[in-house]
């Protein structure tokens, strides 16, 4: 991957295939997320829980929200991710409670969301769209409606230059107003072809609590 100019869509095939290849399952930090809207929904409606997986690439998450009974928006900047997450069984299976698009997270709409999920997406957008793509988000939120997802921090893989990065204290504020249920900066190093790999972002839970 080409880490001095803007992402294409087939930057990300690459990706795809090595999640493909290991059979990854959902993000441990939806499932977390899970587990407090269902303890908060007990009693409800669940025929209506619109979740919104951005970035959703090959379906990983999409077709963990289909198998509990959620309608899911998924959205991709690639065509091959979302080809793929059509050719899963879910894909058919629940094709009812399925909506794609190919598309940027600054170029599509949506709203009535009970979750917004960006697992290792969001900050992969242009910076000069994020602020606007974030306030979306928040808009698009139901009362106790949750936002799921990652944001990169000041130190997360320097020699990309293309990527959002934010501070805590930008991080804080762009949660304010919001109930922060999981807050985490995780900073780590791995080595990637030959090369020293230093990785540093936060891990989000939070919750547009009614007023």
């Amino acid at each position: 991957m080409d880490t001095n100019t803007v992402l294409k869509p087939e930057d990300f095939l690459s990706y795809y295939q090595m999640l493909e290849a290991a059979k990854a399952g959902p993000a441990a930090l939806l499932l977390k997320t899970l587990t407090f809207i269902e303890a908060d929904r007990a009693e409800a409606d669940t025929s209506t829980r619109l979740a919104v997986d951005l970035g959703c690439g090959t379906g990983k998450d999409t077709v963990e929200l289909l198998r509990r009974d959620w309608k899911v928006l998924a959205i991709d900047y690639s065509q091959a991710g979302v080809d793929a997450l059509l050719q899963r069984p879910e894909a058919t299976q629940y094709k009812d409670n399925l909506e794609t698009r190919v598309a940027s997270f600054s170029d599509t709409s949506w709203h009535d969301a009970t979750l917004v999920a960006a697992l290792l997406s969001l900050p992969y957008g242009p910076a000069e769209s994020f602020d606007a793509v974030w306030q979306a988000i928040r808009a698009s939120l139901l009362p106790g409606g949750y936002f799921v997802g990652q944001l990169f921090g000041p130190n997360h893989y320097k020699g990309m230059n293309h990527i959002v990065r934010r501070t805590r204290s930008e991080v804080e504020t762009m949660l304010a107003g919001m109930e922060v249920i999981h807050l985490e900066e995780l900073s780590l190093e791995q080595t990637h072809e030959g090369e020293t790999v230093y990785y540093n972002y936060f891990e989000i839970i939070a919750c547009n609590r009614k007023q």
